[in-house]
């Protein structure tokens, strides 16, 4: 069963470029990057979750329709100590682009959307908290009670403008 999956996400991936198309975002269409969305969200550790995330992060780098910025303001999990957790923390900067891209293909408007990326950081975070008992990032936790109480969408707004360079 998983080489079936596997073989499906190599078709997904491979067709556009099979086909000829030459456009810079026509290897990886919107409508296919969705689709490894929701790959990566069922399973960001497993060889296909792995394989839709690195094709969504070449999307982020080299597609016109879409902006996401990264810095320390919104994966502040990433400064870490080294031997907590690396795979988790790579992978949760991972599920940041992945929530940033799918929330401007859904919404079909280009620019950068921290909250939405931090809100499949959250759901990424819970499958790694079901795997790891007692796993916790209190930079992730940081955020969670931020959105609890209502406040991460301006913290948000607040962070692109700084990562966009703007002064309020």
């Amino acid at each position: 069963m998983r080489t079936i999956r596997l073989f499906v996400t190599c078709l997904l991936l491979l067709a556009p470029a099979a086909q000829g198309q030459t456009p810079a975002n026509a290897e990886f269409p919107p409508e296919v990057v969705l689709k490894a969305v929701a790959v990566f969200d069922r399973d960001p550790l497993s060889i296909e979750g792995r394989a839709a995330g690195a094709m969504i992060y070449k999307f982020a780098e080299t597609s016109p329709d879409v902006v996401v910025r990264i810095g320390a303001p919104v994966v502040p999990w990433v400064g870490g100590p080294a031997t907590d957790y690396p795979e988790y923390r790579k992978r949760l900067t991972l599920a940041y682009v992945v929530g940033n891209v799918a929330a401007q293909l859904r919404t079909g408007k280009k620019g950068d959307l921290p909250r939405e990326g931090w809100l499949q950081v959250f759901r990424t975070y819970a499958y790694f908290k079901k795997r790891t008992p007692g796993l916790s990032f209190f930079e992730v936790d940081d955020l969670q009670r931020r959105e609890e109480a209502g406040t991460l969408a301006a913290f948000a707004e607040e962070t692109a403008r700084v990562l966009a360079g703007e002064e309020r």
